[in-house]
């Protein structure tokens, strides 16, 4: 387990430390920014000890440090400042802004002020919009397929290589059922299909908690790594991760308890955002959160949190609603769980967007979990992603889900395709399993038969 603290003006994604009225300390490991290459970390000095940078610690705020000397475009206001308000300034997070980049010499061959390396998602040397137009302008020879139309070579989309951040809210705004809810959510999640949890060393996953702890200088905004980030390459693996969730079976305690404190759902998302650097290969991202939807500490934060997930990270955000307000559908709650999930107020995901799902998964009728909320919620947020599981260089999700062999149609040829397959292996043949219970077998074919003509 990790327990991260973090103070009220520290939460845009990096743990940074007040120490003295002109100092910021920076601890190792908790200082990173997501650079074109990954997460770019800040060591400590040579001496062990925290790095020191000037500065008034009430004008500290956001993922760049103070500088009070740094205004490279000239506009009165220091860059740290910009860029903390607004982080699509800095499109590579290195706390320069990208306009000054460009004058100093970064390429911009299309003009849209934003340099060429935040938009190269293969890597490829060639912005994405070049390589999207059939045109070919950079005479490469190549033209990337974009087969849902949202801006993105689909080469850059469909990794089978996955990663999913579970978040429990732990504040003290839910019930001590409705968090042993989550945690069983959560495990229910893990325990469904094989096609949704492959155990292959394509999955990683984490677990946290999030919450406030009062201490006698102020609120510490808290989270919890319940399961650190772990690789699913055997059923062990799994196995670890579920007991980890479970209590003992003679105390029937958790091995954690409860933060309690305010709601700071930022504080949350903000972790997710460690966790999910932006490597190469590709990596389908999801981030299941459930909460209560009660932020007491601050709404906005966590709506710029989900936001900067899905623009940096093209992480998928989907929510689980907990809690008698939940349930009700209660206005305030209910909208800022719709938000979290969506770039839009919509409830549902729509093909080409990166807009995540949102269900309310308790029962105050049997004061407990719905537990087929959970498996539609889980379901459907994972399936959501932008995957190429069958490696035939189209997205997988620009298909009906019973479009078996994937030519636009569902017709006699899927039948054909399942019946090629049956009772073969689900994980060596994804695409053939097409209701995704891990089996190819005659559910398959009664699932074809539903969708024909689609």
């Amino acid at each position: 387990m990790r327990l991260d603290k973090i103070t009220g003006a520290e939460r845009q994604g990096l743990v940074l430390r007040i120490v003295s009225g002109a100092v910021i300390a920076a601890s190792i490991g908790l200082v990173a920014l997501a650079g074109p290459n990954g997460p770019v970390t800040f060591p400590d000095d040579d001496d062990g000890g925290p790095i020191e940078l000037p500065g008034d610690e009430n004008d500290f705020e956001g993922h760049c440090p103070f500088n009070p000397f740094v205004d490279c475009n000239g506009n009165a206001v220091l860059d740290y400042n910009e860029i903390n308000a607004d982080y699509s300034l800095d499109c590579n997070g290195n706390c320069v802004l990208d306009s000054c980049e460009i004058a100093d010499g970064a390429p911009d061959v299309n003009a849209d002020g934003v340099p060429d390396e935040c938009q190269d998602c293969n890597r490829n040397g060639v912005v994405d919009e070049w390589d999207l137009d059939p045109t070919d302008p950079d005479g490469d020879g190549w033209v990337s397929a974009d087969c849902n139309s949202n801006g993105i070579p689909d080469e850059c989309e469909g990794s089978p290589f996955r990663k999913y951040i579970f978040i429990i809210d732990g504040s003290s705004s839910v019930t001590s059922d409705d968090f042993v809810c989550q945690i069983n959510a959560v495990k229910r999640c893990l325990e469904g299909p094989r096609t949704l949890i492959p155990i292959d060393g394509s999955l990683k996953i984490a677990v946290l908690q999030f919450g406030v702890v009062s201490m006698p200088d102020g609120p510490e905004y808290v989270t919890e790594d319940i399961v650190a980030m772990t690789q699913l390459s055997t059923l062990e693996d799994l196995g670890s991760a579920l007991s980890i969730l479970s209590p003992n079976p003679t105390s029937g305690q958790y091995g954690f308890s409860q933060i309690g404190g305010a709601t700071s759902i930022s504080t949350g998302l903000g972790r997710a955002y460690e966790l999910l650097d932006s490597s190469w290969p590709p990596t389908a991202k999801l981030v299941l959160l459930f909460t209560d939807g009660q932020d007491n500490d601050d709404p906005q934060a966590a709506i710029i949190e989900s936001d900067r997930l899905r623009a940096d990270l093209n992480a998928r955000v989907c929510i689980g609603g907990i809690g008698n307000d939940a349930e009700a559908g209660l206005e305030e709650p209910t909208q800022l769980m719709l938000r979290l999930a969506n770039d839009a107020d919509s409830s549902e995901y729509v093909s080409g967007s990166i807009t995540g799902f949102f269900d309310v998964v308790t029962n105050s009728v049997g004061n407990g979990c719905d537990e087929a909320a959970i498996d539609g919620l889980c379901q459907d947020a994972i399936w959501s992603l932008d995957w190429d599981l069958d490696a035939d260089g189209v997205l997988d999700g620009c298909f009906s889900p019973a479009d078996a062999n994937h030519d636009g149609t569902v017709d006699v040829n899927d039948i054909a395709f399942i019946l090629l397959h049956f009772d073969a292996p689900a994980e060596d043949n994804p695409s053939a399993d097409v209701n995704g219970d891990g089996l190819i077998d005659i559910n398959d074919l009664s699932f074809i038969i539903v969708w024909e003509g689609e």
